[in-house]
């Protein structure tokens, strides 16, 4: 249990700028420890206890406190009125609801950018190596277009292949064809139609 009272404590970084810290002087931690009579002592030095309760429930504390309080509202809203601990509760009601919107505008471009960022891990680490393999694959799907365009165009079971580049299945290397390829009419017909 001292465990997580040590670390409502610690772990709640106090931030910087004028809306920093707590607004109210000497408290420490979101959470209390109230120990055996026997450990009491030691407890008190390092948690909030009922010591502790018991001396910011005196009047000398809360005129403190309100004065405290006060000062870091003028710091945070220095053209506001910080007149009253009422008027402060209001301007930090404002303020926190214009963050609030503030933060609502920028959660969709922050998803986008995660999604974005994701998309792209998933692509591949190296962008530079993706582009070139998809070029690659563009050209070879280039070379079967012009390949199949001029198999249709000839009408022939006979096509003279120059130099093309085919793939056998998709993701494999490209391979030379050279020479002359026969080609049943029922092939090149199902070619064309596909």
């Amino acid at each position: 249990m001292n465990n997580i009272i040590e670390a409502f404590g610690k772990d709640f970084s106090t931030g910087t700028g004028v809306m920093a810290g707590r607004w109210l002087p000497e408290l420490k931690s979101y959470g209390a420890y109230f120990p055996s009579s026997g450990l009491k002592a030691d407890a008190a030095k390092k948690y909030q206890t009922d010591d502790f309760f018991n001396r910011v429930e005196s009047l000398e504390y809360v005129e403190e406190a309100l004065l405290f309080c006060i000062e870091k509202a003028r710091a945070g809203f220095p053209l506001a009125d910080c007149s009253s601990p009422e008027r402060v509760v209001d301007l930090l009601h404002e303020y926190l609801t214009r963050q609030s919107a503030q933060l609502k505008l920028i959660e969709p471009a922050w998803d986008s950018l995660n999604r974005i960022r994701q998309e792209r891990n998933a692509i591949s680490e190296d962008l530079d190596q993706y582009i070139q393999d998809k070029n690659t694959s563009l050209l070879g799907c280039a070379n079967e277009i012009v390949f199949l365009t001029q198999v249709k165009s000839i009408g022939s079971n006979t096509v003279r292949v120059s130099r093309w580049y085919m793939r056998s299945s998709p993701g494999s290397p490209p391979f030379a064809l050279n020479g002359t390829i026969r080609l049943t009419i029922s092939w090149t017909k199902r070619l064309a139609q596909e």
